[in-house]
């Protein structure tokens, strides 16, 4: 037990602490968040804490309380839903810069946990792998910390799913799952796969859990609270409400790729139902995957996993790079299981492509990180062949992805 927690210390306390102080120049460098997403956070935050929480969706208020702590020239608006503005509340008592340091050292402790709580399950996971697992996550973690963004929570909840489900907990893999609703259309894709593979405790824990949130934001903010953010996520890009940092052909998803290459040649209502076809066709065709998944060797479930989180960032509506950190649970699960020589030397291609076209992008100034969906499409489909292979194998079944 001691041995334990002194891991636990090490990975949430010391590691994040050393890993601070090395990233202490870059953050410096980008202004400790003065150009950052945090910013709509801190903003979220200083209006609640001003008594102001009724107009934490309104346009207008948010642009007001963010030109008092901020010289950035766009309205960055807090599109999360009510029960998580209490978190930047609470940041709210400090300078923003002070804020902006402590929530970047909670990032850094929520990814030292996500590791503590992988390390059982990481036997095979030797150097080479963990090059490879560092190359695919580079960019989504370095953003996410950069931007101050909260996607290390989406991470953790798909991890907590992932070992919940391992174990024949499907109903608290649910409701793990719904700690995601931070960012609810980086999740609910993944639940509605369940829900179609008619996987009900898994759902029921999801819908549970998710309705006690729902609770927690009535009670925060009011039925016109609630109302008002649906209202203010459906006007996001209306005219007059455009913010410069929703760009489709930057959402590294389906959505992001068929933008990039159809916009302007095709009408935007075809666009979008191009973009909802193919992410419908992709979920039911994951969750007949699942639903025929009666029993998998421990192999075969992890690579289900990854296959399912993979799909489900694919076929989100609205995601940005740091929203691809789910990729890092994706990366650890597929390396972990496949075998050297030309399994995982084709699932490498892909992961160190991640980096490469994040890398390029990044050099040049671009915004086009839609790109990034094709070598998440490549994991789907190197992950979907090993799994057929899988169901004809001889290895000790164990997994608990089927029913």
């Amino acid at each position: 037990m001691r041995r334990k927690l002194a891991a636990l210390a090490l990975c949430t306390l010391v590691a994040p602490a050393v890993a601070f102080i090395l990233l202490w120049w870059p953050l410096r460098a980008n202004g400790l968040g003065t150009s950052a997403d945090f910013i709509s956070f801190y903003g979220a935050g200083r209006m609640v804490r001003e008594g102001q929480r009724q107009e934490v969706y309104d346009y207008e208020h948010q642009l007001s309380i963010q030109k008092q702590f901020t010289t950035h020239s766009d309205v960055l608006p807090f599109i999360h839903p009510p029960f998580e503005v209490w978190i930047f509340a609470l940041l709210a008592l400090f300078p923003f810069s002070t804020a902006f340091s402590i929530w970047t050292f909670c990032n850094l402790s929520i990814l030292g946990l996500v590791f503590f709580l992988l390390h059982p399950h990481s036997g095979s996971l030797g150097t080479r792998e963990r090059l490879f697992l560092l190359a695919a996550s580079f960019y989504p973690a370095l953003t996410t910390i950069l931007q101050g963004q909260d996607s290390f929570i989406v991470l953790l909840a798909y991890v907590l799913a992932y070992i919940n489900l391992k174990e024949r907990r499907d109903f608290m893999a649910g409701c793990a799952l719904a700690l995601g609703r931070v960012k609810f259309q980086v999740v609910v894709p993944f639940a509605i796969i369940f829900l179609l593979a008619k996987r009900v405790r898994f759902v029921s824990g999801f819908l549970s859990a998710g309705a006690l949130l729902t609770l927690i934001s009535l009670f925060l903010s009011g039925f016109t609270g609630l109302w008002r953010y649906a209202r203010f996520l459906l006007q996001m890009n209306a005219p007059g409400h455009e913010t410069a940092h929703i760009y489709a052909a930057a959402m590294p998803n389906w959505r992001g790729v068929t933008y990039l290459f159809l916009a302007g040649r095709v009408p935007t209502p075809l666009l979008t139902a191009i973009v909802l076809s193919a992410s419908a066709l992709l979920i039911v065709w994951t969750s007949l995957k699942l639903r025929k998944a009666v029993q998998l060797t421990e192999r075969g479930f992890d690579l289900q996993f990854a296959l399912l989180v993979s799909v489900a960032l694919m076929t989100s509506y609205y995601i940005f790079l740091h929203d691809l950190s789910p990729i890092i649970l994706v990366a650890f699960l597929a390396l972990n299981r496949l075998g050297w020589e030309r399994d995982k030397l084709l699932l490498a291609l892909p992961l160190v492509l991640l980096y490469i076209i994040g890398l390029i992008i990044s050099s040049f100034g671009l915004r086009e990180f839609s790109l990034e969906a094709v070598p998440v499409s490549c994991v789907i489909m190197i992950t979907a062949w090993q799994l057929r292979r899988d169901r004809g194998g001889t290895e000790e079944k164990m997994g608990h992805l089927g029913v």
